[in-house]
């Protein structure tokens, strides 16, 4: 862990040695390969000679996970994976298979500190924030797998990433931004193809904002009103609705692209037409056309005493929102039998 590769550092070390360009430009493209059979090690760097590759591997692991267990769903078309890295922490990210892409789900901490009442990473705690490498090497795992063909794919080429797995993306902002760009420039994913989900950090949208980029950005809503979302979400006492909507039209201000309000449906808690009307009002007021909204039949996390929208609940819910010209997606759950609610493999691997 101590010698996990940190790419500031290496740069400083490589240039201290005082090796020439090329060789640099050598470990990049096999770093950065979409063609990964294996996770990356100093031995399968055959461009580089061996005594160069023995000086590095004393100094650099470039290589964090250590085990790994894959729980695939019956459909085929969701792969969780529990990652175990060096120091012993456990991480989860996720495979999805679409027709005409795949998607990546990356954790950005080590569990996480917001304690929402419906996620599994929650109820474990926080433990520490991931290295750049770290995020990168969790979509370097399923590129191994793909390739490999120890998972089956319709497209292997192309791959959407979303910082929606364990932790707050804004709570490790400088590594997730970092991790973006790399992704961005060296396996040559779109900005557009990438979204960052937030909790509702009103600091970190602000920031979000600022970017130069079309990075997507989702806000995990999940209430109309403080008095529901505040029990859902403690965050919200700190970050109540009204300075989140605030900083939704400030984001609006500085980007003309859509935001995504994620909205996990839980039976008779936050479900109600009433709830989900103060959602409607508040898009018909900022901006309905680019506000949209995700509804996400809720995935239930043992122990918690939550349950899912009722189906006869969901297509009121849906009839509603249709009436009020809402755009609006009700998301597919393609990992319910796999645990693929952030948090429930790795509690599942401690506590069972």
């Amino acid at each position: 862990m101590n010698n996990l590769l940190d790419f500031k550092n290496f740069i400083a070390l490589f240039e201290q040695e005082n090796y020439p360009q090329y060789r640099w430009d050598q470990f990049l493209t096999y770093y950065f390969s979409l063609e990964l059979n294996e996770l990356p090690n100093w031995q399968d760097l055959t461009t580089w000679p061996k005594d160069m590759r023995e000086k590095f591997a004393k100094k650099i692991d470039l290589n964090n996970i250590i085990r790994s267990k894959i729980k695939s769903a019956e459909n085929n078309r969701s792969h969780k994976a529990l990652l175990t890295l060096q120091d012993g922490k456990l991480v989860e990210s996720v495979l999805m298979s679409y027709k005409d892409h795949n998607t990546v789900c990356v954790s950005s901490q080590i569990g996480c500190p917001l304690n929402c009442q419906f996620c599994a990473t929650g109820k474990a705690g926080f433990e520490r924030n991931l290295k750049v490498v770290e995020i990168i090497e969790q979509f370097q795992y399923w590129l191994v797998q793909v390739n490999n063909k120890n998972i089956k794919v319709e497209n292997p080429n192309t791959y959407n990433l979303v910082f929606m797995g364990m932790g707050e993306p804004f709570l490790n902002w400088t590594n997730v931004k970092d991790a973006i760009y790399l992704f961005n420039h060296y396996y040559n994913i779109s900005f557009r193809r990438i979204t960052v989900s937030t909790a509702g950090l009103i600091k970190g949208i602000k920031e979000f904002a600022n970017e130069d980029w079309p990075v997507n950005l989702a806000i995990s809503l999940n209430a109309g009103s403080n008095r529901v979302r505040n029990i859902l979400m403690p965050i919200n006492e700190s970050n109540p609705l009204n300075k989140l909507w605030s900083a939704i039209r400030y984001y609006f201000k500085r980007n003309n692209r859509k935001v995504f309000l994620e909205y996990i449906l839980i039976d008779e808690f936050n479900d109600s037409l009433e709830e989900i009307s103060e959602v409607v009002a508040k898009i018909k007021q900022i901006s309905p056309k680019l506000l949209h909204l995700n509804l996400i039949p809720y995935n239930p996390v043992k122990g918690k005493p939550w349950s899912t929208v009722k189906p006869k609940q969901l297509q009121r819910i849906i009839k509603y929102l249709e009436n009020e010209h809402i755009h609006f997606t009700v998301r597919d759950s393609l990992g319910a039998d796999v645990n693929a609610a952030c948090g429930q493999l790795k509690h599942n691997e401690l506590y069972e």
